[in-house]
């Protein structure tokens, strides 16, 4: 399974990738809006865990670019 992950706080993002990556997920973590923007129009993602404020962009934002390129997509 293949996710995109947003957070913008290193602690944070680092605890969370480390427990995905060690149940074998396949992880992109991207630390802004723009980023998780980019990944979604280049990438398909089974999964995509947004943190809900970030300094760049927030979790709306984003959903709003994943809905119109997938119907599977629910915010």
């Amino acid at each position: 399974m293949r996710l995109l992950f947003l957070e913008d706080d290193v602690m944070i993002g680092e605890a969370v990738l480390d427990l995905l990556r060690a149940e074998q997920y396949a992880v992109d973590w991207v630390k802004d809006g723009e980023a998780a923007e980019s990944a979604l129009r280049t990438q398909q993602y089974d999964l995509v865990m947004l943190a809900w404020v970030c300094r760049a962009a927030t979790a709306w934002r984003c959903c709003a670019a994943c809905a119109p390129a997938s119907s599977a997509c629910r915010c």
